[in-house]
């Protein structure tokens, strides 16, 4: 009978710790990411080396690189740390289902391409350390002689994902020569 008094007296402290314990779940949940890096981008970085392809096996169930990785899908990464020089990663995305992410070690997706059914789509990604701006043409904008758009982007490490579909056995050499022509380099600087 004393507890459903104290209630009855004190549901707003009771309403108002509820309130502070669900906004500091919230927020935890929220800013953990913020702090460290996630898993897939721990075990990418540690089979990657920096500004170079790795060519990721073949999925199969006893060979799987991160989880939920499509078996009918080829995937090449480029882990790139432009901390001392420009990194440039370059990718032709031929049709729809091939695609280019760029993922920061905290888990965010900041850059995604997809291929399209008009054409391929050439991309140029320069990674500059001194250049901390963001910059993203659409092809429509660009004249007609600069199909491949350049992209500068402000982060200066993570992972490029080239996504090779493959639709048939038949275009398997189509996909395995697509994934040849992803590039991920540094420039060194004039001296």
């Amino acid at each position: 009978m004393k507890s459903l008094n104290f209630l009855s007296h004190n549901w707003r402290l009771l309403l108002a710790a509820l309130t502070a314990a669900g906004i500091v779940h919230i927020y935890t949940t929220l800013a953990i990411v913020h702090y460290g890096e996630v898993a897939g981008y721990t075990l990418l970085a540690a089979q990657s080396p920096a500004n170079q392809i790795k060519y990721l096996p073949e999925v199969t169930p006893q060979n799987q690189s991160l989880p939920f990785l499509m078996p009918d899908t080829r995937y090449a990464v480029c882990r790139f740390d432009a901390s001392n020089r420009t990194v440039h990663i370059r990718a032709e995305l031929p049709a729809p289902g091939w695609s280019l992410s760029m993922h920061a070690p905290n888990g965010d997706n900041f850059l995604f391409v997809a291929g399209t059914i008009d054409r391929t789509t050439k991309i140029n990604i320069v990674v500059n350390r001194n250049n901390p701006k963001f910059e993203a043409k659409t092809i429509a904008e660009l004249p007609e002689e600069k199909k491949s758009p350049v992209i500068t982007i402000k982060r200066k490490h993570g992972i490029a994902i080239f996504k090779a579909p493959i639709n048939a056995l038949a275009f398997r050499r189509i996909a395995d020569e697509q994934l040849n022509l992803f590039d991920c380099y540094e420039k060194r600087r004039r001296r």
